[in-house]
Order: structure tokens, then C-alpha cells, then sequence
């Protein structure tokens, strides 16, 4: 029969594992996102200059690419719980978050308020939402670099 001890200790190990696999997947999923983007901007100017170079020659047959249909932004709809949702920025932070598994990224956090129409859109969007977090520490905790998660309980009945 295991000990409390050995429990914890496997415990905290499945945790570190799976904190390091998650971090990894999270840089990787970054990479991919860049890359993306990247082909996006080439494969918008090469079409850009397929359609430049068709007019330029008089060619009847022009190169036409639908840009807008490859590789599609993904665009997730907020839980239809968030759909409305009214209070201030680290009340909304912490239903999102909570929507999105736990933990999230300023960035998309400022992303998701935008697009749900919260937050203006404007330069200071991601300091503001950064500094609720911040002054908020029984509610979320810094996870990694820009990263954010809901703070576990106090205890019960204490929210997160």
C-alpha cells in the first residue's frame, strides 16, 4: 500500500510531465501558427503577382486563387454561457479561461474580449487585461509567460 508521501510524489511527477508536454506543445502550436501565417503572406503575394503579371501580358487566362480559403483562421464562438456576459475584465477573464481549459494566453484573452466586444480593440487592450489579472492574485495565477490560469479555491465555497 502506497504511502501518502509516494502518492504525491507521482502525482506531482504526472504534473511536471504533464506541465512540460503542455509547454512544449504550446511552442510547437506557436511555431505552426508562424509558419502559417507565413505561407498565408507568400502565397497572398504570389497571387498578387500572377493577377499583376496576366494583366501586364494580356493573358485571357489568368492565375485566380482563393487566398481566403486556405488555411482559414480559426475562429472559435465564445460558450453560449459568455454570449451577453456583463462584469468587469477579471470576471470575464476567469469565465473564459475556465471556457478555454484553464489557462490562456493575455494575448488570446484580449482577443476573445475584443471579439465578444468588451474591449475596444485599441493599443492598451492587452495592459489592461494584463493588469486585472495581476492585481487579481486569489483569482488567477501566472502560469508561464504571458500565460494566466484560474486560481484554484481558497477553500469551499470560495471563488476561484
Amino acid at each position: 500500500m502506497a504511502t501518502n508521501d509516494e502518492f504525491m510524489e507521482r502525482v506531482t511527477a504526472e504534473i511536471r510531465t504533464l506541465d512540460a508536454r503542455g509547454r512544449e506543445l504550446a511552442v510547437k502550436e506557436a511555431e505552426i501558427r508562424l509558419e502559417l501565417a507565413e505561407i498565408r503572406t507568400r502565397l497572398a503575394d504570389l497571387s498578387r503577382l500572377a493577377a499583376v503579371y496576366s494583366d501586364f501580358m494580356g493573358l485571357t487566362k489568368a492565375v485566380e486563387l482563393d487566398i481566403a480559403g486556405l488555411f482559414p483562421e480559426e475562429e472559435p464562438t465564445p460558450p453560449k454561457s459568455l454570449n451577453g456576459a456583463e462584469g468587469t475584465v477579471a470576471d470575464l477573464s476567469a469565465s473564459i479561461i475556465s471556457a478555454h481549459g484553464g489557462r490562456m494566453k493575455v494575448a488570446d484573452l484580449v482577443a476573445e474580449l475584443t471579439r465578444m466586444g468588451k474591449m475596444p480593440g485599441g493599443k492598451y487592450d492587452y495592459g489592461s487585461v494584463f493588469g486585472a489579472l495581476k492585481r487579481n492574485p486569489k483569482r488567477f495565477v501566472k502560469v508561464g509567460p504571458g500565460e494566466f490560469a484560474n486560481a484554484p479555491a481558497s477553500g469551499p465555497g470560495q471563488p476561484s
